[in-house]
């Protein structure tokens, strides 16, 4: 006994009578029920990350009587900024001669860029793109030399500069002006204006569509600038009374270098409670 008490406590062998079998710890789980404990952990982080989820589906469309509309506003604006946009490309069998004459012209645009105070943080011009020139004769590919092309664009603070700019360099074959456009340089204060303006076009047009059902309008639940989901324009989710949107005023054209004004416009669309008038 006192050998037995100085070793201490034996572990109870698994298997069966007379046969030694391994040592269980006291801490191991069966493997069934480590299984089990993975699998209901698993279902736990699945329902937890699906609930934010639900939660947004939700919100999106609530399950109370609401009113979706359109809102709409918009401004005639005149530009103050003036885009023009070119491309200089020769080639030649020569790499070099194409070379030295994209660069003798790139570097007249750019003067000229300066001389007609464009505005230079808009001075852009690309690095030379040399590819092979090919032409087609009877049917039949053939390469006549070395192409080189750079691109430029610079933005001009009044067409006056423009006009002034497009007059001192001569557009040939090698020099071509390939767009203009216009902006102002404002405009995301404009547009943050006209969506405020907007909103509050939604809250009209949703009294008025509520009023001739007999209710009227409560809380804005939510505002997006996208159709929101689950409402089907198609199928007349938006009233089609408020959703006539003046067409933009077409580009300025390239030639005549005309700066006629342009519409800004935004749309929103909002999703108002609806109560019973009586309330």
């Amino acid at each position: 006994m006192g050998r037995d008490h100085e070793q201490g406590a034996r572990a109870i062998p698994r298997g069966r009578p007379g046969r030694e079998g391994p040592v269980t710890p006291a801490t191991e789980l069966h493997p069934t029920v480590r299984r089990s404990h993975v699998k209901l952990r698993l279902v736990l982080v699945l329902s937890t990350a699906l609930l934010p989820m639900a939660a947004i589906a939700q919100s999106a469309m609530p399950n109370l009587p609401n009113i979706v509309v359109m809102g709409h506003a918009e401004k005639e604006v005149d530009p103050n900024r003036f885009k023009v946009e070119l491309r200089v490309s020769t080639a030649d069998k020569s790499p070099a001669v194409a070379r030295k004459n994209v660069e003798a012209r790139m570097a007249q645009v750019l003067d000229a860029f300066r001389a007609h105070h464009a505005l230079p943080a808009t001075v852009h011009a690309t690095s030379m793109e040399i590819t092979q020139d090919v032409r087609f004769v009877d049917g039949q590919s053939r390469s006549s030399g070395t192409r080189v092309t750079r691109s430029a664009d610079a933005v001009f603070t009044s067409i006056e500069d423009l006009r002034g700019f497009v007059d001192a360099i001569p557009a040939d074959e090698v020099l071509q002006i390939t767009g203009t456009s216009t902006t102002r340089d404002d405009l995301p204060a404009i547009k943050r204006e006209l969506r405020r303006a907007a909103v509050e076009d939604s809250k009209a047009n949703a009294t008025e569509l509520a009023a001739s059902y007999g209710v009227r309008v409560g809380p804005l639940y939510t505002v997006s600038a996208q159709p929101l989901a689950g409402v089907d324009r198609t199928l007349g989710g938006y009233d089609r009374m408020f959703m006539s949107v003046a067409a933009p005023a077409p580009p300025a054209n390239v030639t005549r270098l005309q700066a006629g004004s342009f519409t800004v416009s935004e749309d929103i669309y909002a999703l108002y409670l609806i109560q019973p008038a009586s309330l």
